[in-house]
């Protein structure tokens, strides 16, 4: 028999003749929620009791029930999932659903608001569940962060709970309405407006109104409306002037234009299903991709320089103090390899022209690297010097006079080659920017 104390069933009760009591989970005005092992497979699951008080109405009876009989009805892995149901000897109803490790959405935002990705993610799945349950007949009427649960994970996970107000079509379920048209249900402040006016026209779009509350509540932390009393909230729910999130949160237009539609309070402007919710914001999420990895590309691309520019424009460009480079970390480097590859590539330039003019000053006259002397006609031919580098190959006449001289041991210190005259240096061209 169930060990039952004044909290509850104590740990290591036996509940239904074959679940061992691990620890309470949570406790409600109507019931509470147990981690259970079964005594034969030794599976761990949820066990939601009603309380004796409330088990005395037939109508919150049912409700409990309801919600045990969704999960079968539905068959969405965005909806917790129910195992067992019955009555204990006592008469209290039970249900034996899945266990889950996690949070609820409304524990985690009292941590604070959700990046705006993820904050999509979660209503996105939500909205798989809400349509699943639609596609069903089931209306669940009360969508609201303490009714999804985030299962960890890269993404996260969501499961639906709570379907006990939920709203089921005769026609697809086979079981006959709880609440007569016009009764007000759910949590005030994820109430469409035709909720709170007790509209006997409620149907899905209510579900799609509740979801676009969640995602204004990820995404800044705050709910779209604030009231001491259910009459002001009513009102201020019915106008819909709802500040947009971009007022709290770093968004763009698109957010706020979808959630703007996810709330209108006018149902025909409202998007018609979670189906088309999903859809919106499948795209929305494709722009968001796309703006990052264009974002992603800038900045590699600069990193990396800038595009190739003649010789003249980028010594003006890296020659001028100002524009939008001169404040990056590394502009100066940049400009620094580039002067460096430019003052290599004029150097070799003048080389060349060097090379290909003829020496016109006499024999004997001083040579540009060091000082020698002309060998009298009838002097032996004097040995090579020995040089550690390979020679170069020239296409000079056989008679001109070799344009680089190797100084002897006691020659003095070398001197820097002549400045070419102005006719000369008009003459050279300039090599493209090697970058």
């Amino acid at each position: 028999m169930a060990d039952e104390g004044l909290d509850g069933f104590e740990p290591g009760a036996i509940v239904a003749g074959k679940l061992r009591v691990i620890r309470r989970v949570g406790a409600g005005g109507m019931g509470a929620v147990y981690e259970v092992e079964h005594t034969i497979t030794k599976h761990r699951r949820a066990l939601k009791v009603m309380l004796a008080g409330a088990g005395s109405s037939p109508a919150l009876v049912q409700r409990f029930l309801r919600e045990a009989s969704a999960a079968g009805h539905i068959g969405s892995p965005h909806v917790v999932e129910t195992y067992d149901a019955g009555a204990l000897e006592s008469g209290e109803p039970y249900m034996v659903m899945e266990l889950l490790a996690g949070e609820p959405l409304g524990a985690r935002l009292e941590r604070g608001p959700l990046p705006v990705d993820e904050s999509l993610q979660i209503v996105l799945q939500a909205a798989r569940g809400v349509q699943a349950a639609h596609d069903a007949g089931i209306v669940h009427r009360d969508l609201k962060p303490d009714n999804m649960f985030l299962l960890p994970g890269e993404p996260l996970f969501v499961k639906l709970l709570d379907f006990g107000i939920s709203k089921f079509d005769p026609e697809q379920t086979g079981e006959l309405g709880l609440t007569r048209d016009g009764s007000l249900m759910g949590t005030p402040w994820y109430m469409s407006p035709e909720q709170v006016r007790g509209s006997e026209y409620v149907d899905g779009r209510s579900d799609v109104y509740a979801l676009g509350v969640v995602l204004y509540e990820c995404i800044t932390g705050k709910k779209p409306y604030e009231a001491q009393h259910m009459a002001e909230l009513a009102v201020k729910i019915h106008e819909g002037r709802v500040a947009p999130a971009s007022s709290f949160a770093a968004v763009g237009s698109d957010v706020d234009g979808l959630i703007a539609r996810a709330m209108a309070t006018d149902v025909e402007q409202r998007f018609q299903s979670p189906a088309a919710l999903i859809e919106a914001i499948e795209q929305l999420g494709q722009r968001r991709a796309l703006a990052l990895d264009a974002t992603a590309a800038a900045e590699s691309t600069a990193e990396l320089g800038a595009p190739a520019a003649s010789v003249a424009g980028v010594r003006a460009e890296t020659t001028s103090p100002s524009g939008p480079e001169a404040a990056t970390p590394g502009a100066h480097g940049r400009r620094l390899a580039l002067l460096g590859a430019i003052g290599v590539a004029v150097a070799i330039a003048l080389g060349l022209v060097l090379r290909s003019t003829p020496d016109p000053r006499p024999a004997g006259s001083a040579s540009p690297i060091g000082t020698e002397r002309a060998p009298p006609d009838d002097a032996p031919d004097a040995p090579a010097p020995r040089s550690s580098t390979p020679s170069a190959t020239t296409d000079a006449a056989p008679d001109a006079p070799s344009a680089v001289a190797v100084a002897p041991a006691s020659a003095k210190p070398p001197r820097a080659p002549p400045r070419p005259s102005a006719s000369t240096r008009s003459q050279q061209v300039l090599p493209e920017n090697p970058f």
